[in-house]
């Protein structure tokens, strides 16, 4: 008999939900073609190498330590399993054995990835590197590929395009930063970039191309579209859980607090209270949909709750100081989920 099951408590120990786990290092951005010959991949399957090419000018860098097509090859085979675990999610279906096929699929993918750790490429969090405007480019053409569904040349030729341009005002925003900028204020920055970057690449593609690449019910879902500014913002999410507005503001204190010292406690709280105070009622409502419930929170809800937090942060540093340490907040997304 096939056993369902609440997936709040596993989702966050995969996939995006806590953190895809991808760890890349520098990878000045894809792509080389690799050797005609077959390639082994983790698990002791084989693959074929790919006939997709991007341009990237400058930014082609022959690779030693990634390899796209053992990659594109894990991603192609994970995002039919989170299309499908999600659509479980929805229709109350979800079983552990969709979990742990998932969860095997998203650790090839992770592996295939995993020997880049150190090169340090640019991007906030685990999925920070991954979602780099050229790697995001690279790993969108060979994955369409694998999944039977590989661009034009002239869809090729706009992607790169895309790549590159992103690739070049996320260097030139890097450079721009002052010490006044907070960490939090950097990846809203990085955050926003990236969603406007994944837009211009669905624009590229075809209608069946999208359908592919995201899903449908797993599109733009924290936890569950490997080619969204969702995967980004998905490993950054900390959730505060609560049962009205003043648990809500007790747990931003407490979680604040941890950093300001006990001698603050007072006016942190009082801070806390004059942001919720501008907050939409909606915001802090209960949000009725099962699959932000299950912390597959929608890339809406996330931007939302981005510019909340700013605000926050804003009027934290009028009431302590542009240096008060106030991670995690400075760090993470505190995203509300109301109980």
């Amino acid at each position: 008999m096939t056993r369902t099951l609440d997936c709040k408590s596993l989702i966050g120990g995969m996939i995006v939900g806590a953190g895809l786990g991808f760890v890349i290092g520098y990878l000045s951005c894809l792509v080389q073609l690799e050797p005609v010959t077959t390639l082994e991949v983790p698990g002791g399957m084989q693959v074929e190498p790919l006939r997709t090419e991007v341009d990237l000018g400058r930014h082609n860098v022959l690779l030693t330590h990634f390899s796209l097509a053992k990659a594109s090859n894990a991603a192609a085979h994970l995002m039919p399993l989170l299309e499908k675990l999600a659509v479980g999610m929805k229709a109350g279906t979800a079983t552990v054995a969709m979990i742990s096929e998932a969860q095997t699929a998203n650790a090839k993918l992770v592996a295939s990835i995993k020997p880049l750790a150190d090169v340090g490429i640019p991007g906030t969090g685990e999925n920070g590197p991954f979602t780099h405007p050229c790697i995001a480019a690279a790993m969108i053409a060979a994955t369409l590929e694998r999944l039977g569904a590989p661009m034009r040349k002239d869809q090729l030729v706009r992607l790169s395009g895309i790549g590159v341009s992103f690739a070049l005002e996320d260097e030139s925003r890097l450079q721009e930063y002052g010490p006044e900028e907070s960490a939090f204020f950097r990846t809203a920055e990085e955050g926003r970039l990236k969603e406007r970057f994944y837009a211009e690449c669905d624009g590229v593609l075809t209608g069946e191309q999208q359908s592919l690449l995201h899903g449908t019910v797993a599109r733009d879902r924290c936890g569950v579209d490997l080619f969204s500014a969702a995967l980004f913002w998905g490993a950054l999410v900390v959730p505060v859980e609560y049962r009205n507005k003043e648990e809500f503001s007790h747990a931003i204190v407490l979680k604040l607090g941890q950093d300001l010292g006990a001698q603050n406690k007072h006016r942190l709280a009082k801070t806390v209270d004059r942001w919720l105070d501008t907050l939409p009622a909606s915001f802090l409502a209960p949000v009725k949909d099962v699959l932000t419930e299950n912390r597959l929170t929608s890339l809406a809800r996330v931007r939302e709750a981005v510019e909340h937090q700013l605000n926050l942060l804003v009027e934290l540093r009028k009431e302590f100081g542009g240096s008060a340490p106030l991670s995690p907040a400075d760090e993470f997304l505190l995203l509300p989920v109301r109980l």
